[in-house]
């Protein structure tokens, strides 16, 4: 089978572009199992305190 340098180059394009995508939604799914961590511990009386107030770092 014949591979032209000019495959292999766009071949490892997509894998880069999914790996960055793959990045990106295991980020996306971090930051909301974060926010729903902080919603669920103060139901139960375990307050942690605001760590983010409007997107910025709150003094700890």
């Amino acid at each position: 089978m014949l591979c032209l340098v000019g495959q292999v180059i766009a071949r490892e394009r997509q894998e880069e572009v999914w790996r960055g995508e793959v990045r990106r939604e295991r980020a996306r799914r971090e930051r909301e199992r974060e926010r729903r961590r902080a919603r669920w511990l103060p139901v139960y009386g375990l307050g942690t305190g605001p760590r983010r107030i409007h997107g910025a770092e709150a003094a700890a």
